[in-house]
């Protein structure tokens, strides 16, 4: 349980499990510019609306991690609303068409964390060119969110 560890911390944690693969050396060069746990204007908002009257379970935490991802950009957002219920999201219901590279591989890792599937591979998660430092960022909090629970973003925004 991270209890109320910074997720800053949680990510050099990560960096270490992982210590000399590729997606180490990733973490380890995005955290060193660490910014915000939300991405453009509206990410935070967007995403705190979804945790109303939302407990905190195991099964929870893999639904916010997606949600968190899912959240962050208005378009794909936009998309994604009319699937997401209370309780699941329903991912054959979220057409993304339309949506740029950073979306698509939002959507995918949403998928892949909640679902269990692998759409996006890890190689493709350690190229730049393929996946931004932004949106690299904000899936490492997504996987820190999953594995440890709201916890992790918690601590964060108090010591912000």
């Amino acid at each position: 349980m991270a209890g109320c560890t910074p997720l800053s911390k949680l990510m050099g944690d990560l960096t270490t499990e992982a210590a000399g693969k590729p997606f180490a050396a990733r973490v380890a060069r995005v955290s060193e510019d660490f910014s915000s746990i939300f991405f453009l204007a509206g990410h935070q908002e967007r995403f705190d609306s979804l945790l109303d009257g939302k407990s905190n379970s195991a099964d929870t935490d893999v639904l916010y991690a997606a949600l968190y991802l899912l959240s962050a950009d208005r378009f794909l957002w936009g998309k994604s609303v009319p699937a997401v219920k209370p309780d699941a999201v329903h991912f054959k219901e979220i057409q993304i068409h339309g949506v740029d590279l950073g979306g698509y591989v939002l959507f995918h890792t949403a998928k892949d964390l909640y679902q269990g599937t692998q759409h996006i591979s890890l190689s493709e998660l350690t190229e730049p060119e393929l996946v931004g430092d932004e949106i690299f960022r904000l899936i490492i909090h997504a996987l820190l969110i999953r594995r440890y629970g709201l916890e992790a973003i918690s601590a964060e925004r108090r010591d912000r």
